[in-house]
């Protein structure tokens, strides 16, 4: 077995732990898979506006296309609610859109940015 040098110890080390550490800090080398059309979702997420006149809820998990929603939330303001996803494409491009939409400002203290 040929002798290792200090520096390539160090590296073989840190090569061996490198796949526990992203493991155990919840990083997955697979893809998330979106809900199915029809499916139910609920978000916790900061309002912000996207292109002109649409607004989307992104929340730790995701971005959500919410525009059309009666009434409309403010915007930079934390919500939390449900709503179906809708499918098919919008100008808003941005995240999966949402139908039946219902919603309310959250108690929780998390500034949104503004």
């Amino acid at each position: 077995m040929p002798k290792l040098t200090r520096g390539a110890a160090v590296l073989a080390g840190c090569l061996a732990i490198a796949p526990m550490a992203s493991l155990a800090l919840g990083a997955s080398s697979a893809p998330k898979t979106p809900a199915p059309v029809g499916s139910r979702v609920h978000f916790a997420g900061c309002v912000r506006g996207a292109v002109e006149g649409c607004l989307v809820v992104v929340t730790g998990r995701g971005t959500h296309d919410i525009t059309g929603t009666t009434p409309p939330p403010a915007l930079s303001r934390r919500i939390e609610g449900t709503g179906v996803i809708a499918g098919g494409v919008t100008s808003c491009m941005q995240g999966s859109r949402l139908s039946r939409v219902k919603w309310k400002y959250s108690r929780k203290p998390i500034a949104c940015p503004g």
